[in-house]
């Protein structure tokens, strides 16, 4: 297939641009932006910064992911997995090099939001260039067509709901242009046919895949701007790192080591003039192999403020506490089962130490998901978060996903033991990151509401404990993922279902408790230093008392 020239591909990025594909095009931009938001601090507290370059792609989308999806994505998902890692590993902007980039920002400069905005349209404009041309690639080897028949099969899926449905979804999307999607200009304009598709319950996956090309600032800018500028009040975000690479049995190393990736993202709050918290991913597996470096790093980071909390991931294979002591160990687990537990907890032990003897927030994943093997999934239950609590009574403590959306209309018994565990320890909060079901069509977004409703009314205060979160990056494959906020915020304000303080708890008040960014509290006492030496003038300190 004929390869376009450099200027007819320049011609095609400078039309998508004025279609809206190269997003930066829009008018205002973080910080300078909230000056006429709510002077309340709408704070997203579960999401996610990273690229390509920092996930062991392959095994996490194939082992974990595609899971979460329905048969016919479930394959997608799987069949982009190896050609998305081949590719992304080659092209995507390391954090070394984002480092780089990173350096035109000095202290306490005037000119800080223009040079944001130059950057966010410099850089979006390569990641456009580097998705088209190197997922294109991919798309010619005998993988990439692998995928490519299962994206068809999908869409024929979804437009056999209804006439309607697959007459609208012929139109939008014909053949031919599935045939033009191994073309660097077929996949630039696939990004903006994703908007008419989501109208007809089409997933992104094509704005999933450009996001894992995607610099880590290009993230930052996106969920302050969408969510806080243009489409909601957000004014900061905690954005969590992961790290899968023992669990999932990597046997190469991601070309971004974890501790590059703390340190552009500590730039990055620096750059974004703190609005931009970040949690560092643990991973108990990589002390129990004897790799302690990550570990060492992230106590100094979060020490001098650089981090403000710590990220866990059970299902990937290690309970909160009590894995010297379960009735069963994993078989999943390396041998011997017994003794690997021993090490997971002797590891587990040394960070609740830490992150309690500094009063540092953790937030983990709590759901019945993304377990890369069956045998996993239950390690995340409240009966093992019982043993942090017994022994750390003032841990302070997020339950992401808060045991899925279903809340207590399901029979899963997770939700409402953590339930039982926010309303007796101070500390203890959960998140409605992800809710993918505000997304969906009119019926599902009622249902959700009606459970939210019951679930905030009931005994325990949820109310006063649960916490507004995207699950970006995350989400990004859901239609219509640039209205999660504005749909939750339509949702909030029906008075009969919620009440106005409610609101205020859920999307500002919890967070700030959580995160420790009250004055004296410790949290807020270390980033001040972290502020105060790298010359950062955070706005959200004189907002938040």
């Amino acid at each position: 297939m004929t390869l376009i020239s450099r200027r007819q591909f320049g011609a095609t990025l400078g039309l998508l641009g004025s279609m809206g594909i190269l997003r930066a095009q829009a008018s205002g931009l973080p910080p300078g932006c909230f000056q006429a938001t709510t002077p309340r601090v709408d704070i997203d507290v579960h999401c996610h910064v990273f690229n390509g370059s920092d996930l062991q792609v392959e095994r996490f989308l194939v082992l974990v992911a595609s899971a979460n999806f329905d048969p016919f994505l479930r394959d997608v998902v799987r069949l982009l997995a190896k050609p998305l890692q081949r590719s992304v590993w080659k092209h995507a902007p390391t954090a070394s090099s984002e480092l780089k980039k990173l350096g035109r920002f000095d202290k306490a400069e005037a000119a800080r939001s223009e040079k944001i905005e130059s950057l966010y349209t410099e850089v979006s404009k390569a990641t456009d260039e580097t998705y088209a041309k190197g997922f294109s690639e991919e798309l010619k080897t005998a993988e990439g067509q692998q995928f490519l028949d299962a994206y068809r099969q999908y869409v024929s899926s979804v437009s056999s709901g209804s006439a309607e449905t697959g007459r609208a979804i012929r139109e939008s999307l014909p053949a031919a242009e599935l045939d033009r999607l191994r073309d660097p200009e077929g996949l630039l304009r696939q990004l903006e046919r994703e908007k008419t598709l989501a109208n007809h319950s089409i997933a992104s996956v094509f704005t999933f895949v450009r996001a894992f090309y995607a610099y880590r600032f290009e993230h930052v800018y996106y969920l302050l701007k969408n969510y806080g500028c243009d489409r909601g009040t957000i004014q900061m975000i905690a954005a969590a790192l992961v790290d899968y690479d023992y669990p999932l049995g990597a046997t190469e190393k991601t070309p971004s080591p974890l501790t590059d990736q703390f340190q552009v993202m500590a730039r990055l709050s620096e750059v974004f003039e703190g609005r931009l918290l970040t949690y560092l991913a643990f991973d108990p597996w990589r002390v129990a192999n004897g790799d302690h470096s990550a570990f060492d790093a992230l106590k100094s980071y979060i020490t001098n403020g650089a981090a403000t909390g710590i990220k866990l991931y059970p299902p990937m294979g290690f309970a909160p506490m009590g894995n010297d002591a379960l009735a069963t160990q994993p078989a999943s687990w390396p041998a011997p089962q017994k003794e690997f537990g021993e090490r997971l907890e002797v590891a587990m032990k040394d960070m609740w130490e830490f992150a309690t003897s500094l009063d540092v927030p953790v937030i983990a994943h709590a759901g019945r998901s993304n377990a890369p093997y069956g045998d996993r999934v239950g390690l995340g239950s409240p009966d093992h978060w019982q043993k942090v609590f017994d022994r750390y009574p003032k841990a302070r403590v997020c339950f992401g996903h808060f045991g899925g959306e279903g809340l207590l209309e399901e029979t899963d018994e997770w939700p409402a033991g953590f339930l039982k565990q926010i309303g007796a320890y101070s500390n203890a909060y959960g998140d409605i990151a992800y809710f993918e079901d505000i997304l969906g069509p009119r019926n599902k977004v009622s249902a959700l509401a009606q459970r939210l409703s019951t679930w905030l009314s009931s005994s325990g205060s949820p109310a006063e404990k649960m916490m507004y979160g995207s699950d970006w990056v995350m989400l990004a494959i859901e239609a219509h993922s640039e209205d999660y906020f504005a749909r939750f915020a339509k949702l909030f304000s029906n008075p009969q279902l919620f009440e106005p303080k409610w609101v205020a708890e859920i999307l500002s008040a919890n967070a700030q408790n959580f995160l420790g960014l009250h004055a004296g509290q410790s949290s807020r006492v270390r980033l001040e230093q972290f502020y105060k030496a790298r010359a950062v003038n955070a706005a959200w300190l004189k907002q938040i008392t």
